[in-house]
């Protein structure tokens, strides 16, 4: 294992059990430590999202940025990762005009080479952005997309996620017959998530969706 690979390894434990400030120690020492183009594209991206993690937007916002303007520098090819995370950093400052172009831009960057996971990350962010607006019939299309390729990529966490926040938005059109289908295999999906407390904040999630389908039909 090379020094990079540990600091990053390092990062990603240390970020699991919230211990956001040795994750943002070990990435900044690996983006320092990075010997090759890619591998200062990767440490940034985990640097990043260690910032977010502390709560840092701005900070992290700027990192992406350093991210973007690396990768197009030595044509990595990559732009759409940091595009992702640019957009969501500007959605949460509460820019949304600029956030979600972002997002669009990463969508179109992952749908041109083929990246399946990433491209249906970026539909979830997308969608959700239109069920907070209220646009219910633009989220569902999105979700269905995201399901469709978070389906292909075997990320049962992404996947189960997807598949409860289309179930809330078919609950909050009043549509239960599909919503309880949706949460049944949501709860299938995610009884292959590792991580406990992943599992349970999915089924905290399924249980809102229970309690506003309930509503709606109260």
């Amino acid at each position: 294992m090379t020094e990079l690979e540990s600091l990053l390894g390092q990062a990603e434990r240390a970020a699991a059990s919230g211990r956001f400030d040795e994750a943002l120690a070990f990435s900044s020492r690996a983006v320092t430590a990075a010997a090759e183009s890619a591998e200062r594209f990767d440490a940034l991206l985990h640097r990043a999202r260690a910032e977010f993690a502390k709560g840092n937007l701005e900070v992290a916002l700027a990192t992406y940025w350093e991210a973007r303007n690396f990768t197009k520098r030595r044509r990595l090819g990559r732009s759409g990762e940091a595009d992702l995370g640019i957009g969501m950093m500007l959605l949460d400052l509460g820019r949304p005009g600029e956030g979600l172009e972002a997002v669009r831009r990463a969508a179109r960057q992952f749908r041109k080479g083929g990246n399946t996971y990433l491209r249906g990350c970026a539909e979830m962010v997308l969608a959700d952005e239109a069920l907070r607006s209220g646009s219910l019939d633009i989220a569902d299309r999105h979700l269905e997309v995201a399901a469709d390729l978070l389906e292909a990529s075997a990320e049962p966490r992404m996947l189960s996620g997807a598949l409860t926040l289309r179930a809330e938005v078919l609950a909050r059109q009043g549509q239960p017959g599909p919503v309880r289908a949706l949460l049944v295999r949501a709860e299938r999906v995610a009884a292959d998530v590792v991580d406990a407390r992943i599992r349970e904040e999915l089924a905290a999630r399924r249980r809102d969706v229970q309690a506003i389908l309930a509503a709606s039909q109260g």
